[in-house]
């Protein structure tokens, strides 16, 4: 069965798949490479106007909050790299698809809630990533919503 699912999904399609599978794999690197130099960068930062916060609550507010950040970043990468690795077998209106894109645009709230309060309290120009987060959360939930009705309209064609 899973042969079959495999060859619906034209060679074209699977080399784009592959390739965003290591986009996911590069952003991923790039990531880490931020993690690990998170303290320099939320040094040079220290420099730039902050809206309420200043000082040592201001240096930890926003590396706390770019750690948390990146957890939810490494969860989303990982996440669509699984989703895609399903597509790439032929498995794409699935429940456990429908599920990822809620693990997604759960990542995006979360770091637009983030970002959000980072923007308030430390420094104004996270706020434009924050708008970003939840417009992506916006698009994520109608194509999530999409996915379970493509799923469940799916399920009953086979239930009768």
């Amino acid at each position: 069965m899973e042969n079959d699912a495999r060859k619906t999904v034209s060679v074209r399609e699977r080399k784009l798949i592959r390739r965003t599978k290591i986009l996911l794999i590069v952003i991923a690197a790039a990531g880490l490479i931020t993690c690990l130099s998170g303290p320099r960068l939320v040094e040079r930062l220290m420099n730039r106007r902050s809206p309420v916060l200043t000082g040592a609550p201001r240096y930890w507010g926003m590396l706390l909050g770019g750690i948390l950040c990146a957890f939810l970043l490494f969860r989303l990468l990982y996440v669509c790299y699984r989703m895609l690795s399903r597509i790439e077998k032929g498995r794409v209106l699935t429940h456990a698809n429908v599920a990822a894109l809620d693990d997604i645009s759960f990542c995006c709230i979360g770091a637009a809630v983030l970002t959000g309060l980072m923007g308030c309290l430390c420094l104004l120009s996270l706020l434009a990533i924050c708008l970003s987060a939840v417009f992506m959360t916006v698009i994520l939930r109608v194509l999530r919503h999409a996915f379970a009705m493509a799923v469940h309209q799916t399920d009953q064609g086979l239930a009768r």
